[in-house]
């Protein structure tokens, strides 16, 4: 996924794009997580939020490939 996303005439990297998406979902889901006391059970908090974040930028990074590919032949 080479690309760029045009956002409002500046031209961003699909990577950051997805990590900016991907770190606004980790901090609603780390809020989530605090707030039910998941974090009482995770041996070292840090380790486990830096997975999550990178989990997430996977999703976001495959979800946005996925996307343009059924949008690019839906428009062809």
């Amino acid at each position: 996924m080479i690309a760029e996303v045009n956002i409002f005439g500046v031209y961003v990297s699909a990577a950051l794009f997805a990590a900016a998406i991907a770190a606004v979902f980790h901090i609603l889901i780390r809020r989530f997580l605090q707030s039910i006391g998941f974090y009482r059970f995770v041996f070292h908090q840090n380790l486990f939020d830096v997975a999550l974040f990178i989990i997430l930028w996977g999703v976001m990074t495959l979800s946005m490939s996925t996307f343009a590919t059924s949008l690019s032949t839906v428009l062809s």
